[in-house]
């Protein structure tokens, strides 16, 4: 009866805290980071933006395969003149890889071509936090590794490690920084702008915080709908020669970014009522629209084959 107890003991041991041990790889694809930018600028009023960090396309760099990020609307609030950016604007937040069997993930930063260690779910108690997320490495005030502990994702128990005490910043296995997806540590800067991961998806189910909460991607849809009642493109996709149709005079100027957010092409629109473009490379691409005050109105994906 005692070996049996001691049995039960075990196992029951192993269900709920057991769990940790299986290592949860980070996503490939199809998942989505909603992430809260604040910033106090105190007698200038406050920042406030929610935007979505979502996987895009695959992309090779140094003959690697990297997945893109991207973020491709920001809702945002403000007072005073503490100002936001708001509305479509095409961010490209570099490309990231895993490597399962040594449990990292890294990246090629936005302005950069080489790779750089961005998790490490190895980690153990008094690890210094290393690369893209320590901003100034090698001093006093870096973050370490305070405690590792589980935490409850789906039906499922993820390792999660306590990084800063001060923030209450963790990293969560399969999911990454609750200070947002990509955003380097404050470490002990108080006065700074606050990033706050609010929530994560995973093929098209919500798993942080809850499974009951939703995360839905950020991306204004309702405007997307709206650019045919300003401008229609055709055709698309295309071989690289299009024609832009303006279905509205509210509209001021059009933009072309790449898949990196890059811009290639600006036009201010005039009274014509019609005009081609031509693109060199294949490729993704997104037109945005302004209106005459200068806030993004509506956008259009568009396929170079």
């Amino acid at each position: 009866m005692r070996h049996f107890i001691l049995i039960f003991m075990f196992l029951f041991s192993n269900s709920t805290n057991g769990q940790t041990n299986n290592y949860y790889p980070f996503p490939e694809g199809n998942a989505v980071w909603n992430i809260n930018y604040s910033l106090n600028c105190f007698w200038a009023g406050i920042a406030n933006e929610n935007y979505s960090i979502e996987i895009a396309n695959d992309t090779l760099i140094n003959f690697i395969t990297y997945h893109t990020l991207k973020t491709f609307y920001i809702e945002s609030f403000s007072t005073g003149t503490c100002g936001t950016t708001g509305g479509p604007v095409y961010i490209y937040r570099g490309a990231i890889r895993q490597d399962t069997s040594l449990k990292k993930v890294f990246i090629v930063p936005p302005d950069s071509s080489n790779e750089e260690l961005l998790y490490d779910f190895n980690m153990i108690v008094g690890d210094t936090v290393r690369g893209y997320l320590e901003p100034y490495p090698n001093i006093a005030t870096s973050d370490v590794v305070i405690s590792i502990d589980s935490i409850l994702i789906g039906s499922q128990y993820r390792k999660q490690w306590n990084i800063n005490q001060g923030y209450g910043i963790s990293i969560i296995e399969g999911i990454g920084c609750t200070f947002g997806l990509t955003e380097p540590s404050p470490q002990n800067v108080i006065d700074g702008p606050g990033f706050n991961l609010t929530c994560f998806s995973e093929n098209g189910s919500t798993i942080y915080p809850n499974s009951s909460s939703t995360c839905n991607l950020i991306n204004s849809i309702h405007k997307d709908v709206m650019s045919e009642k300003v401008f229609t493109i055709f055709p698309n996709p295309n071989s690289g020669n299009l024609t832009v149709k303006l279905n509205s005079t509210e509209l001021s100027k059009l933009e072309l970014f790449n898949i990196y957010g890059q811009l290639i092409w600006t036009k201010i629109v005039d009274l014509k009522s019609e005009f081609e473009i031509n693109i060199l490379n294949k490729g993704l691409y997104f037109i945005v629209g302004y209106d005459h005050n200068g806030r993004g109105c509506c956008r259009t994906k568009l396929i170079c084959q």
